[in-house]
């Protein structure tokens, strides 16, 4: 899981598509890499990373240090 958290972040530093390739990403090799069924385990792992990235990421740009 180490690998695939590390290989879909450096495909998220592509500008412009890098967080859909990201997770495109990271489904392909949950699939490929684990045992786990393609309905509901890998694409829900992907779904709730996905939406606890984006919410991370908007709870982070509205603090004001």
């Amino acid at each position: 899981m180490v690998i695939i958290a590390a290989v879909s972040s450096l495909t998220g530093l592509v500008p412009t598509v890098g967080g859909l390739i990201s997770l495109i990403v990271m489904f392909v090799l949950i699939c490929k890499w684990t045992d786990a069924p393609l309905w509901p385990d890998a694409v829900l792992m992907v779904a709730v990373a996905g939406l606890i990235g984006l919410l991370s990421s908007a709870y982070i740009s509205n603090i004001h240090l």
